[in-house]
């Protein structure tokens, strides 16, 4: 009897009440040197957290210990460093004194994970143990970090930090070109940590697309660890809602590049799991795909600017905080502004631009203007202006371009910086828009003078649900309006010749 009754107990102990997740520090210092510098090659840092401070923020039972929590306090974007490694031990140092503390050696650790982590926005970023550390509520914890990357990038991750003074509780040690193995720097501050013990996970989080966003082709679904130290994930896609398709069973990563057909709407949702249950609750989320032939760009090719593209403001690919993919449009922008331009698009009645932009300035004067031009070197000021805000986040903008409608133009996004001087960062990405015209069939026109008319010829276009004709004093400027809207049968059209104009057809594509 009483053998079960303190199974009972156990029972208690290790599978409900300590299954929660409990934090140490609550300061709001980032630091980038503990637990990793993404910036360096390699590193290596270590941090201790004693019996008492995890006492007081609850963890006060001998137990299962499935992961560990470092909050980011920055907005990296699709940053992913590689081949880390953490090692726990139980300890009873309180701070760092000697000089044999401050190496790297692991031999008396448990490595509890060893891989890549993926960073995207703030908030908690958790180490899941590939087994669990079983902690005894007697000694100190330490954490042993390397860092085993061998390419530094920046945009990398900071983590928000308590000053452990007069303790120096972390030391940490960074490098480029190889691994360091001598003394490392002690230092005061250290990360604030997130303890997770054996629990189910919560709901993921969505990275890419945002929730009823655009889905670029090619792409791939991305998500994160919303809490409680998953190991595994199921997808569900499909066009109904919700979606019942399981298109992935059991994966570790993160990432899902699915097969989509363009022009659709798609419900997809993710579950996360581990020994101890799955996600409850888990969100639908939606997501469209552009039309076949629509302008579609992420600017993740190796040729830059794409084809068709104009660049006369020197924009340049970043790998650093890209929304989708591994790179975006950046630029370091005045006050005259620098200017990017789209391929030749054709407009209709419904036409929209849409895109994502970030600054990395907090001071407000983040700008971008939306351009458009008949020949990609005369620009026309659309009189729309983008204010970005001062957040650092990426954000949707949407303008609605049926006004150009019946006409063929490049689009320019000119980023600028809205002070009386400086340079202001801006990054683009992930811009959709109008059908390129290459893609469309373009009538062939003729002009005759036939006594005091004009007449237009102009030949058929496969397709086409009629035709919009143009007059104007400037090719650059042919205005919203057409001069008058056919039927798909009629090929020709005239007009009293009164004064010199400059005429144009287009075919309408119903597109």
């Amino acid at each position: 009897m009483n053998r079960v009754i303190v199974i009972c107990l156990a029972l208690l102990i290790c599978g409900g009440l300590f299954a929660a997740e409990y934090t140490v520090g609550a300061g709001t210092e980032t630091i980038n040197r503990v637990p990793v510098n993404g910036m360096n090659d390699y590193g290596w840092t270590k941090t201790l957290y004693t019996k008492p401070e995890l006492n007081a923020a609850g963890l006060n039972t001998p137990g299962e210990i499935i992961g560990v929590g470092f909050y980011v306090g920055n907005l990296p974007a699709n940053y992913t460093i590689q081949d880390q490694h953490v090692f726990l031990r139980h300890s009873n140092l309180e701070s760092y004194t000697q000089p044999s503390e401050a190496l790297p050696d692991s031999s008396l650790f448990t490595q509890v994970y060893a891989g890549d982590l993926f960073f995207h926005g703030n908030g908690w970023l958790q180490v899941v143990f590939s087994s669990a550390f079983a902690w005894d509520n007697e000694n100190n914890i330490e954490i042993l970090w390397k860092n085993w990357d061998g390419s530094g990038q920046s945009g990398n991750p900071v983590f928000r930090s308590t000053s452990s003074s007069p303790l120096y509780q972390a030391v940490y040690n960074h490098a480029n070109g190889a691994f360091p193995t001598g003394t490392g720097t002690k230092y005061y501050y250290r990360p604030n940590l997130q303890v997770i013990t054996a629990m189910a996970p919560l709901p993921a989080i969505t990275v890419y697309p945002f929730y009823n966003g655009l889905f670029m082709p090619g792409a791939a679904l991305a998500w994160k660890n919303g809490g409680g130290c998953p190991t595994s994930y199921d997808v569900y896609l499909g066009t109904a809602n919700p979606p019942s398709t399981l298109v992935s069973s059991g994966q570790t990563g993160t990432f899902f590049t699915p097969q989509l057909q363009p022009g659709s709407t798609y419900y997809w949702r993710v579950v996360p799991s581990n020994s101890y249950g799955s996600a409850g609750a888990c969100p639908v989320w939606i997501l469209h795909t552009p039309a076949a032939v629509q302008l579609a760009e992420s600017f993740e090719g190796d040729a830059f600017p794409p084809p068709g593209w104009l660049n006369p403001g020197n924009l340049e690919q970043s790998q650093i905080y890209p929304y989708q993919g591994e790179k975006c449009l950046f630029k370091s922008a005045g006050t005259s502004g620098s200017l990017i331009g789209t391929p030749l698009l054709s407009f209709n009645s419904s036409s929209v631009l849409s895109f994502y932009a970030r600054t990395g300035s907090t001071a407000g004067n983040s700008r971008i203007r939306l351009k458009y031009s008949i020949d990609g070197v005369n620009w026309t000021n659309s009189g729309v202006d983008f204010e970005m805000p001062t957040t650092l986040d990426w954000v949707s903008y949407e303008v609605f371009l049926g006004s150009l409608a019946g006409q063929n133009l490049h689009l320019g996004l000119e980023p600028y910086n809205a002070a009386s001087s400086g340079l202001v960062s801006i990054y683009i990405d992930h811009v959709v828009g109008p059908v390129p015209a290459v893609y469309l069939a373009a009538p062939q026109l003729s002009i005759d003078i036939i006594g005091a008319s004009a007449v237009l010829n102009w030949t058929m276009v496969p397709a086409a649900t009629g035709y919009r004709i143009y007059a104007s004093d400037d090719p650059a400027n042919w205005g919203s309006t057409p001069l008058a809207t056919v039927g798909p049968s009629v090929l020709s059209y005239s007009m009293p010749l009164l004064t010199r104009k400059f005429y144009r057809v287009t075919a309408i594509m119903g597109y």
